[in-house]
């Protein structure tokens, strides 16, 4: 009987473990496609899971029509159809507000987003940043994108949107 248990053990303990890791570094709670999104940003704004950043929690706002164009820092997003800063990490002199990229083709980002969720990522020796990620549409399109936020502001824009369980 004790061998059994033993062999049960020794195959759930690597199923728990793998199951830790990825409760750990994923988001939870959000949409796929934002989750998508969110960890795009990250590996190019160097957020990621290896750069010392995880994410320790993401929180649907209760409030999205209180994100404003004046909020975001810089937009990321891979959107074919919304004029986003792209790919690029955000510039160190940017503005709130203003777009730094994207093609004359693009529509402007259309306000306030139909969806809204606060991610905090935690680094050990850099603290805590927010993120907002945000489902945007119009007639027509729609997608997913990444705000970033002036740091000194963070938490009275979580308060506004109405992520105060955030971080």
């Amino acid at each position: 009987m004790r061998r059994i248990e033993l062999a049960i053990g020794l195959i759930l303990l690597p199923a728990l473990a793998l199951l830790l890791f990825i409760w750990h570094t994923q988001p939870t709670g959000l949409p796929q496609q934002a989750a998508n999104t969110l960890a795009h940003f990250r590996q190019r704004a160097g957020l990621d899971v290896g750069d010392g950043w995880r994410v320790v929690s993401s929180t649907q706002a209760t409030r999205a029509g209180a994100l404003a164009p004046a909020v975001s820092l810089t937009t990321y997003g891979d959107s074919v159809y919304f004029r986003t800063d792209g790919d690029s990490p955000p510039p160190a002199n940017s503005k709130p507000g203003v777009q730094h990229a994207g093609a004359d083709n693009l529509r402007p980002v259309p306000y306030p987003p139909r969806q809204l969720w606060c991610v905090t990522l935690r680094h050990e020796e850099r603290g805590n940043r927010a993120l907002l990620v945000s489902l945007h549409e119009d007639l027509y399109n729609a997608g997913w994108l990444v705000h970033t936020v002036a740091q000194q502001a963070e938490q009275s824009i979580l308060i506004r949107v109405g992520c105060t369980g955030s971080g």
